[in-house]
C-alpha cells in the first residue's frame, strides 16, 4: 500500500502500523510509520541535500532528541521517494558484534542471497563486504546503510570503557571507510550517534574526519514544529483535537529533560483514555490529557504499575532484566544495552518461560518499554532492550538501579584484578576490609558466571580467588579462636601448678622433719604418651617393614610399581628425603669406576654417556627453533630414537620436552587444547565404556568431551544443574553421575539419559565441595562445607553421616579399593580411617598453616600424596604415613592430585596456572612443567592406561590433554616430517665422531 511521509505520498509498505493509535509512545517512530511521523521537515531536507553531494553523512543530537526517528520515518522515506534506481536501505546498529550485526544486516535483506555459512564465513574469516557483495551479484544496487546508535562500538566494555580495541570494532570501522572509497558500488552511509560520544570518535583519525567534515547536529524543535508533532498524527488517524489541547500539553512540559520522549508518551496514553471512553466522534479533550496524571511523572508512574503487576520472584528477576539492559561509565551517565532473551535468564538464574513472562509485562500494548514491541513472539534468541534510553532518568526505580549495579560492577572488577595479580605472584589474598565488602558483594547481589563475563571474562577466577581468601580468613579467625582458649588454660595451669609445687614442698618439709635422714623416696613419673609425629622438613628414614603389602590391579600387575622401583633401584627412602628436589643447576657427578670394571667397559660407558649427551643437547636445542618445524621435528625425534638406542632414560625431561614442543608445531599449537569450553573446569572424571571423559564448570554446565585429543572438537551437552558446580563422581557402571555444587547440594544426572537430573539433594548440606567413590561398592563419600563426612548410595541415593570432622575438611581422598580415607583440614591436619571403622580416624601429619588442599591415594594405596598450600607435594608412605619426599615445583597452593593408574606418574594441578607432571621412579628429578592452562588449575585426571592426563582451569585454555612418555608421541612421526637432516645439519647438531644417518626411511 501506498504511504505518506510527513503529509506527502511515499512508497515504504507498511508493516504493522496501530492505527488505533497513531502515537508510538516512549519508543522511536518506524520506517511503517512515517504517516505520523510531523514536525522535522526542514532537517529532513537538509539531510536529504547533504547526501546528494556526499556519500556520508553522521547526525548528532542528545539522548532523546529523536535522531532514530528522524531517520527511520523522516530520512530514508524521502530518499526512496527520490531515488530513480531504488534504493535498498540497511539499518543496523553495532552491538557487542558490530561485524556479524552488518552481515546480518545484509542478510535481512537478502535472505535468498546470503545464508547462515556466509555469515559465519564473513565473521570468522578476514574477507570484506565488498567481495560478499560481488560475490554475491549484489553489486549493482543502490545502497544506504544506516548505521544507528553508532555509540555502542565505544560502551561495549566493562563499565563502559571504550570497545575499540576489539578486533571486531575496529575491522568494523575499517568496513565503513573501505565502503566509502570503493567506486564499483554505489553507496551511501549514515551514523546517528549520541552528542556526548563525539569526542570518542577521535580513536579513528580517517572516520573521524570524516564524522566532522560531513556533521549535522540536530537542533531543538519549536514551537511551530512541535504543534504539528501534537496535532498530525491525531488528523492522520481520522480524529480531531480540542481547540487549545497542544498549548496546554505543550506549556506543561515546559523545558522538561526529554521532552520529545515524554510528550510522544503523553501523547499515546491520552488516545489510549480517549478511545475507552468510547466516544470517537468527540475530539481529543483537555479532560482526557489531565485524566492520566501528570505528564512529567506518567512514564515512572507507568512503569511502576507494571512493576507492581509481578510477584516477589517476579520483582527480583525484573531487577536482575533491567540492570542487565542498562549501564553507566564515568564518562557517560545512563545507557542502554541490549541482550538475548537466553542470556538474560542465564544472568537471572531462571528458565526462559519464567524471563519471558517478566519481560512481556514491560511491552505490552500501550507501555512498549521494552522491544522489540508486543506483535513479535519471543524466543531465546530474540534480541532484547529499553525502548529508549530516556526511560532511565525517567523512571526513579531504574535510576537506582543503574547506580547499584555500576557500584557492584566497580567491586567485580576490582576482584577480578586483584585475582590476576594473585595468580602472577604480584599480590596477596584480600585483607579483613577488603575481604568484608567483597562477601557483602556476593551475599547480595549473588553473581552468576553470566552476569559477570559482561564485564570481564575472568569470573570464575574472581569467585575462585574470593573463595580463597575466604578460606584464609576462616582459618585464621578458627587459629585465632584456638589460640585464645589455649592460653587461657595454659594461665589456668600456671596457677594450678604453683599451687600444686606449694603443696608438694610443704608435704615434703612435714614429712621429712619426721624422717631419720635417709634416701629420699624416689617419685614415679606418668608414662610419656606417644603421639603421631609432627610435618618436619627433613623426617627420619623410614623404619624397614613400614609399608603395606602392595596391591595388584584386575591384569595381576603390581601397582605403584613406579614408587617401589625407587627403592629397588638403591634409593633409599632417607635419600630422598634428604633431597626432595635436585637442583637442575649442580655439576655432573663423577662416578669412580669399580674395580670389577675392565677399562675397555669403561671406555663404552664413556662412549655411550656421550652419545646421551648429544641427544639431550639437540633436543633442547630443538625447542628453540622458530621457523623451521621440520627441522625442529627432525631433532626431537632424532634425539628421541639415540635416547631409546643408547638405553637412556626412558623418561628423559628434555627428550620429552623436544618431541611436546614439535609436535605443537607440527600439528598445531593447539592440537591437545579442547576448544568451545566457555567456563571454567571444576572436576574430570573418566568414562571407561566410551572413553570420553566428564567435566563439570562454574556455569552449571556439565559435558561430555572425547577422551582422544584428535576428537577434541566433539561435545555433548548434559542438563544444566544451574548452580556453580564443585565436584564430580561417577557410579561403578557408569550410568549415574553425581555432581556436588556450591548452594545446590548434590545432584544424580542420568549418564544414559542425555544427563537428566533425576534428584537433588540439600538435606545434608547445600554445599558439597568433595566427593569420591567408595571403590566399587555402589556407595561413595561427600564433604562440604560442614564439620562432617556423609557416606551415600548410588542406587537409593539414601545417605548417612559417616564421621563429624573437628575442623572444616579441606581436601578429601579414597584408596582405589575403597578401603583407606583420607581428609585434610583448615587447622592443617590430614586424618586417616578404615572407610569400615571411621571412629578410629588418626592423626597421620600435621602441616600448620601449610594447610593440605588436595589428597590422592597411588592405586595401591602404599603412598598419599598432599598437596600443600606453598605448592609442594608431601608424599608419605607406610601405615605411619611417614614423609617419603617433598615435590617442589608448583608457586602457590596444589587443588588437584592424581596418579596414574600404574603408579609411575603423579600430576598435580596449581593456582599458579601451571599442570606438574612427576615420574615417581625418581621422585628427585625436577617435574615437567606445562604451562598451557591460564588461571587456576583445578582439576586433574588420567586416562585409564595412564597414557594422557588432563587438565582443567579457570581461563582459556581451560581443558589441555597431554601425552604422559615420549614414547606416545612418536607412534607415526615420521608422517608429520617432510624430509631428512642434512649431513651438514647432522654435524652441526650430532657432531661429526657419530656417523649420519636417517631419521625417517623414505624421505629424502
Amino acid at each position: 500500500m501506498r504511504m505518506t511521509y510527513m503529509g506527502k505520498s511515499s512508497t515504504i509498505q507498511a508493516g504493522v502500523l496501530h492505527y488505533d493509535n497513531p502515537y508510538p509512545g516512549i519508543r522511536p517512530f518506524s520506517g511503517a510509520e512515517d504517516r505520523c511521523f510531523f514536525g522535522r521537515e526542514k532537517e529532513v531536507a537538509d539531510l536529504s541535500a547533504m547526501l546528494e553531494k556526499r556519500r556520508f553523512l553522521s547526525v548528532f543530537g542528545a539522548s532523546g532528541s529523536g535522531k532514530t526517528s528522524l531517520i527511520s520515518s523522516g530520512l530514508i522515506p524521502a530518499l526512496i521517494e527520490k531515488s530513480d534506481k531504488g534504493l535498498v536501505p540497511i539499518r543496523i546498529t553495532p552491538g557487542q558484534h558490530p561485524l556479524e550485526r552488518l552481515i546480518r544486516g545484509l542478510m535481512q535483506v537478502f535472505p535468498r542471497k546470503i545464508y547462515e555459512a556466509d555469515v559465519q564465513a564473513y565473521v570468522s574469516g578476514g574477507g570484506s563486504l565488498i567481495d560478499v557483495l560481488l560475490e554475491k551479484g549484489l553489486g549493482s544496487h543502490n545502497y544506504l546503510l544506516v548505521v544507528d546508535q553508532f555509540e555502542e562500538l565505544f560502551r561495549q566494555g566493562a563499565m563502559g570503557q571504550s570497545n575499540i580495541q576489539s578486533k571486531d570494532a575496529a575491522r568494523f570501522v575499517r568496513e565503513i571507510q573501505s565502503l566509502l572509497r570503493e567506486n564499483r558500488l554505489q553507496i551511501s552511509i549514515v551514523i546517528a550517534i549520541r552528542s556526548d560520544f563525539r569526542n570518542d570518535c577521535r580513536v579513528y583519525k580517517g572516520l573521524y574526519k570524516l564524522i566532522e567534515e560531513a556533521g549535522y547536529v540536530l537542533p531543538s524543535m519549536d514551537k511551530k514544529a512541535l504543534r504539528s508533532v501534537v496535532r498530525g498524527p491525531v488528523e492522520q488517524a481520522g480524529g480531531i483535537l480540542e481547540e487549545g489541547f497542544e498549548d496546554l500539553i505543550l506549556d506543561e512540559l515546559g523545558d522538561a529533560e526529554h521532552f520529545l520522549p515524554l510528550l510522544q508518551f503523553a501523547l499515546m496514553r491520552t488516545w489510549d483514555y480517549w478511545k475507552q471512553r468510547g466516544k470517537a466522534g468527540l475530539p481529543v479533550s483537555r479532560a482526557d490529557y489531565e485524566a492520566i496524571g501528570p505528564v512529567r511523572s506518567a512514564v515512572s508512574r507507568a512503569m511502576e504499575e507494571a512493576y507492581e503487576s509481578l510477584d516477589k520472584q517476579g520483582k527480583l528477576i525484573c531487577e536482575k532484566l533491567f540492570k542487565a539492559l542498562t549501564a553507566k561509565s564515568e564518562a557517560h551517565a545512563g545507557y542502554k544495552r541490549g541482550a538475548t532473551l537466553g542470556t538474560l535468564a542465564k544472568i537471572a538464574q531462571v528458565d526462559l518461560e519464567t524471563m519471558t513472562d517478566v519481560v512481556e509485562a514491560f511491552r505490552k500494548r500501550g507501555r512498549s518499554f521494552l522491544i522489540p514491541g508486543a506483535e513479535i513472539r519471543l524466543h531465546a534468541e530474540s534480541w532484547i532492550e529499553l525502548s529508549h534510553e530516556a526511560l532511565i532518568p525517567l523512571w526513579d526505580r531504574l535510576h537506582t538501579w543503574v547506580e547499584e549495579e555500576y557500584a557492584s560492577v566497580r567491586i567485580y572488577l576490582k576482584l577480578s584484578e586483584a585475582s590476576a595479580l594473585y595468580q602472577q605472584g604480584r599480590a596477596e589474598l584480600l585483607n579483613n576490609a577488603e575481604l568484608q565488602q567483597a562477601l557483602e558483594w556476593r551475599n547480595t547481589h549473588n553473581p552468576g558466571s553470566a552476569w559477570g563475563v559482561q564485564y570481564d571474562t575472568a569470573f570464575e577466577r574472581a569467585m575462585v580467588f574470593l573463595k580463597t581468601s575466604e578460606d584464609q580468613y576462616v582459618w585464621e579467625e578458627e587459629q585465632e579462636d584456638f589460640l585464645k582458649r589455649r592460653n587461657a588454660l595454659l594461665k589456668k595451669g600456671v596457677i594450678y601448678g604453683v599451687g600444686a609445687v606449694v603443696l608438694l614442698f610443704a608435704f615434703l618439709f612435714i614429712f621429712g622433719s619426721r624422717g631419720d635422714g635417709g634416701d629420699e623416696p624416689s617419685v614415679n613419673a606418668d608414662p610419656v604418651v606417644k603421639q603421631a609425629p609432627a610435618y618436619t622438613e627433613d623426617p627420619q628414614a623410614i623404619a624397614p617393614g613400614d609399608t603395606e603389602d602392595p596391591e595388584v590391579n584386575e591384569s595381576g600387575q603390581v601397582l605403584d610399581q613406579g614408587l617401589s622401583g625407587a627403592a629397588s633401584q638403591g634409593e633409599s627412602a632417607s635419600t630422598i628425603q634428604r633431597n626432595p628436589l635436585a637442583d637442575h643447576t649442580a655439576p655432573a657427578v663423577t662416578r669412580p669406576v669399580p674395580e670389577d670394571v675392565q677399562p675397555a667397559e669403561a671406555a663404552l660407558n664413556a662412549d655411550r654417556q656421550a652419545v646421551l649427551d648429544l641427544a639431550k643437547s639437540a633436543a633442547v636445542q630443538s625447542q628453540g627453533i622458530e621457523r623451521n618445524p621440520d627441522l625442529q621435528g627432525l631433532l626431537a625425534y632424532q634425539s628421541y630414537l639415540l635416547n631409546q638406542e643408547y638405553k637412556g632414560n626412558t623418561y628423559d625431561r628434555d627428550i620429552y620436552l623436544g618431541l611436546y614442543a614439535a609436535m605443537k608445531k607440527l600439528v598445531s599449537p593447539a592440537y591437545n587444547i579442547y576448544p568451545n569450553l566457555r567456563h571454567s573446569i571444576k572436576d574430570i572424571c573418566w568414562l571407561r565404556r566410551t572413553g570420553s571423559l566428564l567435566v563439570v564448570s562454574g556455569d552449571g554446565s556439565v559435558k561430555i568431551l572425547a577422551g582422544n585429543v584428535a576428537n577434541r572438537a566433539s561435545q555433548i551437552d548434559l542438563d544444566n544443574t544451574g548452580q556453580s558446580n564443585e565436584c564430580l563422581a561417577v557410579s561403578p557402571d557408569e550410568k549415574l553421575a553425581v555432581v556436588g555444587t556450591s548452594g545446590g547440594g548434590l545432584l544424580f544426572l542420568e549418564l544414559e539419559n542425555k544427563g537428566r537430573i533425576v534428584d537433588a539433594r540439600k538435606d545434608n548440606g547445600a554445599t558439597v565441595l568433595f566427593v569420591r567413590n567408595l571403590g566399587n561398592s555402589g556407595a561413595f563419600i561427600t564433604a562440604g562445607t560442614e564439620n562432617k563426612i556423609m557416606r551415600w548410595d548410588y542406587a537409593s541415593h539414601s545417605a548417612e553421616v559417616l564421621l563429624n570432622t573437628p575442623a572444616r575438611p579441606s581436601a578429601l581422598a579414597v584408596s582405589l579399593n575403597g578401603k583407606k580415607v583420607a581428609y585434610a583440614t583448615r587447622d592443617g591436619k590430614v586424618y586417616e580411617f578404615d572407610a569400615s571403622n571411621p571412629d578410629q580416624a588418626t592423626e597421620i601429619a600435621d602441616f600448620g598453616n601449610n594447610q593440605a588442599w588436595s589428597l590422592e591415594y597411588s592405586p595401591g594405596g602404599q603412598y598419599l600424596a598432599a598437596g600443600l598450600r606453598d605448592g609442594k607435594v608431601s608424599v608419605m608412605q607406610g601405615n605411619g604415613r611417614k614423609v617419603l619426599a617433598n615435590l617442589e615445583g608448583p608457586k602457590a597452593r596444589v587443588t588437584g592430585l592424581a596418579y596414574s593408574s600404574d603408579g609411575l606418574f603423579l600430576v598435580a594441578g596449581s593456582h599458579d596456572g601451571n599442570t606438574y607432571l612427576w615420574n615417581t621412579k625418581n621422585l628427585e628429578a625436577r617435574p615437567l612443567v606445562f604451562e598451557e592452562n591460564n588461571g587456576f588449575v583445578l582439576a586433574v585426571c588420567f586416562s585409564p592406561d595412564g597414557r594422557y592426563f588432563y587438565s582443567g582451569s579457570v581461563d582459556f585454555p581451560r581443558m589441555v590433554g597431554r601425552p604422559s612418555s615420549a614414547a606416545i608421541m612418536v607412534g607415526d612421526f615420521c608422517a608429520l616430517l617432510g624430509r631428512n637432516l642434512t649431513p651438514e645439519e647432522w654435524r652441526t647438531y650430532f657432531g661429526a665422531g657419530l656417523p649420519y644417518r636417517k631419521t625417517c626411511n623414505g624421505l629424502n
